[in-house]
């Protein structure tokens, strides 16, 4: 095994008790490294600086956002995750896309990012209530997901982790897909569960099913989706002995993603389809140069 590479099997290590950032845990780091960095963050984290083209929230949006967060805290301890204390300054709405640092193709295409660097949450407005409040929720579960930091050759921090994303020895990312395709199954159960507590939501919800709008058309990761959802099956179909739903195979994908335990399910993989098979699948969902 190259050195670097991981151990996708490796011991479960601790994680920061009082997770104040993104920083779920630190990995290989001397006690004066990881107290530099974890203040660092801190700052970036509670002195936000207003980004290019970003605009003033209204009241609603407020209102909204406080309300999402509010939400969000049980929905990612329900998967054995530890919320992040964000509040609305961390959440950037912005006018151009351009200054989310990619290219929207149409107004479909993903419209938000979260930025571990800036500790912040990018949203490109398009002037949809619900669009815009999806895209808020699906960065506010990227940016709960579990998160390790280790230092790179230079001595700098470099992910390891961010949600199921496994950084490699050569500096890519494994399962790139898997992460994007549960985040966004993650999101589609937060709206349904908790957007009818959001008056405003709600509002808008009741205006689209009584104008026969449809509710969900700002779905993303359509294909990673499906082959999620076929492989949980396939899962499901070949350990139906040991779960009684495609909702417990599920559990395990979603927990991996927020509670950073990778090992049960890297276990039911290997038992399902072979020894060597989840680092594999890994290869064939990392990302793409």
């Amino acid at each position: 095994m190259p050195e670097g590479e991981p151990k996708f099997g490796e011991k479960e290590q601790e994680k920061i008790s009082n997770r104040e950032t993104s920083i779920s845990k630190t990995v290989d780091m001397s006690p004066e490294d990881e107290s530099r960095l974890l203040e660092t963050n801190r700052r970036i984290f509670n002195e936000q600086k207003i980004k290019e083209s970003e605009r003033e929230k209204t009241d609603e949006e407020k209102r909204i956002i406080e309300n999402i967060l509010r939400e969000m805290d049980g929905f990612v301890r329900r998967y054995g995750g530890t919320p992040v204390a964000l509040n609305p300054e961390n959440i950037h709405i912005l006018t151009a896309p351009e200054a989310l640092g990619i290219k929207l193709e149409n107004e479909k295409i993903a419209a938000g990012v979260y930025s571990s660097r800036e500790q912040a949450i990018l949203i490109f407005d398009v002037g949809d209530r619900l669009y815009n409040a999806r895209h808020i929720a699906h960065e506010i579960l990227h940016f709960n997901s579990f998160q390790s930091v280790s230092v790179d050759e230079n001595g700098r921090p470099s992910a390891r982790r961010i949600g199921f994303e496994i950084k490699t020895y050569n500096k890519q990312f494994y399962f790139k897909d898997v992460n994007e395709a549960v985040t966004e199954d993650l999101t589609e159960m937060f709206v349904r569960q908790c957007f009818d507590t959001i008056p405003e939501l709600l509002e808008e919800k009741r205006r689209r099913l009584f104008s026969n709008l449809p509710e969900n058309e700002y779905l993303s990761n359509e294909q990673e989706r499906v082959d999620l959802h076929t492989f949980i099956y396939d899962i499901f179909i070949r350990n139906n002995d040991k779960f009684d739903s495609e909702e417990e195979v599920f559990d395990l994908f979603a927990r991996a993603v927020l509670s950073g335990r990778l090992l049960p399910l890297a276990r039911i993989i290997e038992k399902t389809y072979g020894k060597g098979s989840f680092r594999q699948i890994g290869e064939k969902t990392k990302e793409k140069s």
